[in-house]
């Protein structure tokens, strides 16, 4: 059966609960103790991504290119940069990174920027100014912080926080406002049909009864983890609406106001249906008072939460709390606008979240590829789009595999955000070998795209994890010296310093970081079995005879990093066995297949008996950014040792009067080709010939796969002498080295 459509009811004001009571009087929205709504630091996160980023980035370059083009620039002084409410600064951090790269053509060699951080919280601006990414753009001059309390509608200081002066006047600039407009005092009204009413607001007390209590049996029948507060008088939200008129409104509202938004409500009052609006009334003050401070020319670029977008008009409802949420009108700002965005405005693609406009009293033809760029980024496409993909993903990251989620990565610019989501499956269920570089190299992106905020990061913290994993020791090493520097020593982050620097070589730093972890915290447990595995090791490295820390055991390399030669030790064995994995590595070596990670630490305990004992030296190849990369085995008793294992060629010399110790080596899959191997057995051979006369050794043989032409120049290389081929035929087919450390 069909149903006539009925006309909707006037607007019906909150029910009060029983247990409520007015705090106050009801008064009109604009001039409520109720703004902002939604704290703006919090707001400000959706636009934290690397589509905001680039659209902002590439609209700001095209205005610089234009006014360099059309020389209205002075360049003797700055361009400024000015965010309102930049709260922890990250996304102006962010950007002014972004601007800093793509302005390096020579057009742009004499562009000075300036960004301005302005904030109503003097506590957030000066914790901003620790921020060490702050504090390398001010030593350049770069950035400054004011404080600015527009909510009042404060006029635009002329002076920063150091009392230096603005000198706005001297440039174009360019005002940010991100989440910010919206959260400004705002009129809130609704058309009924013909009819006009205003809302009115006023904050209730709740008193929350205390929860029933269970009989005595009940309650020892559950467990109780925590005691909770006792529940306070909880503060909301309700409104009422009173019949009005335009005249009334108008009236109401700022008198320099008045006339830009009498267009805008005989629109509504003319449009004949039911809707609720606001007027965003502060907000345009702001702006207006933005044209009188920033001189002609100046860029205007304002983000928000539109009435188009999925964060409308919302009104309270005393079951729950959601209080009231605004929007931002848009249209109720560009009435004045210029051309461009008045056609902007009508056109159907454009979707209203993003306000772009130049002052200018020239003709608008000198901004066209500012125009032209805002168009590309904010009408034919929308920077919202990465979040809602961002949003749409959270369900998934269970469901996607390895190879797909790199592929997101990739095609949404490494976007720090779609990270996050993935982070806590991947560091649960680890990502496959043979992609591991390649997570390296998307790590590295993410990582120079992300700016940490200025207080505890947890993103920073599951990347610096993620990267100890994969065995990414620099970008471990840069999440936890970022979190130290910015909250200052904290156990967790100083035990992971450790563990990064043990595994690369440092054990003087190493040792450092954990004595200052138990200095803060003694009884944490993890950092009492770091501290006890290193000293071990120490322990166990003084008193082997086939390795002195005394003799050279490193290399500079061309990049400035080190090559070091160390003991094999129990921290090496993951490496050990992620590089050992491919098994081509144990045919070259003539090695034992492993099968399991269990299966080397089997192995572990007895390589570690034969060092322990002198029988055999098991090197571990150690690189000060990539950790391990290859071993080196020297048998220093071929006679007793006469099965062949991994780092065991087959026993032959060619002067059986002398002693000999048999080499042999191997460089991970992962670094093969680079060099390392060469750089790696002659560390070896050289602190063993510094102990040859203590370890009663003249000769080192070795021996190679005939096909095996890398390991074969290696050897050539360092001095080792090819005397015959006398095992097996083909590619079985063997060719024998030796070094003799007697000057004949």
């Amino acid at each position: 059966m069909l149903e006539i459509a009925n006309l909707s009811p006037a607007p019906q004001a909150t029910l009060i609960p029983e247990n409520a009571k007015l705090v106050g009087e009801y008064t009109a929205t604009l001039d409520a103790d109720i703004w902002p709504i939604t704290p703006i630091a919090s707001a400000q996160v959706s636009w934290f991504n690397q589509a905001w980023l680039e659209a902002y980035t590439q609209t700001i370059v095209a205005w610089l290119y234009d006014g360099v083009n059309n020389q209205l620039f002075n360049l003797n002084n700055p361009i400024y940069i000015l965010q309102a409410q930049a709260s922890a600064g990250q996304f102006g951090l962010a950007l002014l990174d972004k601007l800093t790269s793509a302005l390096t053509q020579p057009e742009f060699k004499d562009v000075k920027l300036c960004y301005i951080f302005a904030d109503t919280e003097q506590a957030q601006l000066a914790k901003l100014t620790e921020h060490p990414y702050f504090v390398h753009y001010k030593q350049h001059n770069q950035v400054t912080t004011l404080h600015w309390q527009l909510e009042k509608n404060d006029v635009l200081p002329e002076r920063d926080e150091e009392g230096e002066l603005l000198n706005l006047a001297a440039n174009p600039s360019v005002f940010i406002a991100n989440g910010v407009l919206s959260q400004l005092p705002q009129m809130l009204l609704q058309v009924h049909y013909q009819d006009l009413y205003i809302a009115q607001v006023a904050k209730l007390a709740l008193e929350r009864k205390p929860p029933l209590t269970l009989p005595l049996g009940w309650q020892k029948a559950g467990t109780q983890k925590f005691e909770k507060p006792e529940p306070k008088n909880h503060a909301q939200l309700t409104y009422r609406w009173q019949e009005t008129s335009v005249e009334k409104v108008l009236s109401l509202l700022p008198e320099q106001v008045q006339g830009h938004f009498t267009q805008t409500l005989h629109r509504y009052s003319q449009q004949g249906i039911c809707q609720t609006f606001a007027l965003p009334v502060a907000a345009h003050s702001l702006l207006a008072g933005l044209e009188q401070s920033l001189c002609d020319g100046s860029l205007t670029l304002v983000s928000d939460f539109s009435t188009t977008s999925e964060v409308d008009i919302t009104l309270p409802n005393n079951d729950d709390d959601a209080g009231i949420r605004f929007s931002l009108n848009f249209s109720a700002l560009m009435v004045e606008s210029s051309p461009f965005l008045q056609w902007l405005a009508s056109s159907s693609q454009y979707k209203k979240s993003t306000l772009m406009h130049v002052k200018s009293s020239q003709t608008q033809q000198l901004y066209r590829h500012t125009q032209q760029t805002f168009y590309r980024y904010f009408a034919e496409q929308s920077p919202e789009d990465c979040e809602r993909i961002i949003q749409s993903l959270a369900g998934a990251t269970k469901a996607l595999g390895d190879t797909q989620v790199l592929a997101f990565m990739r095609q949404y610019n490494y976007e720090p955000k779609l990270l996050a989501l993935f982070l806590p499956r991947l560091l649960e269920q680890g990502v496959a070998a043979d992609l591991r570089i390649t997570w390296h190299q998307v790590l590295e992106q993410v990582w120079q795209a992300y700016v940490p905020s200025n207080k505890r990061d947890e993103f920073v913290f599951q990347l610096g994890l993620f990267a100890i994993d994969l065995s990414y020791w620099p970008l471990a090493r840069q999440c936890f010296l970022t979190l130290t520097e910015l909250d200052g020593p904290i156990t967790a982050c100083l035990h992971n310093l450790a563990l990064v620097a043990h595994a690369t070589g440092q054990e003087a730093l190493a040792k450092q970081c954990i004595e200052l972890a138990l200095e803060l915290n003694p009884d944490d447990k993890k950092a009492q079995r770091l501290h006890n595995d290193m000293t071990a090791y120490q322990a166990r490295q003084a008193q082997l005879t086939w390795f002195d820390d005394a003799v050279n055991h490193s290399v500079e390399l061309n990049d400035g990093q080190q090559l070091q030669l160390l003991p094999l030790g129990q921290q090496n064995l993951a490496e050990f066995y992620m590089q050992y994995r491919r098994k081509d590595v144990a045919q070259r070596l003539r090695g034992v297949k492993l099968e399991s990670f269990s299966q080397l630490e089997q192995l572990w305990f007895h390589w570690k008996q034969e060092g322990d004992e002198g029988q055999k030296a098991h090197f571990a190849i150690i690189h000060s950014e990539l950790g391990f990369i290859g071993g080196v085995v020297v048998d220093l008793e071929p006679e007793h040792n006469q099965t062949e294992e991994l780092g065991s060629p087959a026993r032959h010399s060619p002067n059986p009067s002398l002693n000999s110790a048999q080499l042999s080596f191997w460089i991970g899959c992962d670094y093969q080709g680079q060099g390392y191997g060469k750089l790696g057995v002659k560390l070896a051979i050289d602190h063993i010939q510094q102990l040859a006369e203590c370890l009663n050794i003249c000769q080192i043989t070795t021996s190679a796969w005939v096909h095996n032409t890398s390991s074969r120049r290696i050897l050539n290389h360092i001095g080792f002498e090819e005397y015959g081929r006398v095992k097996g035929e083909g590619v079985e087919q063997e060719v024998f080295y030796c070094l003799s450390f007697i000057k004949l």
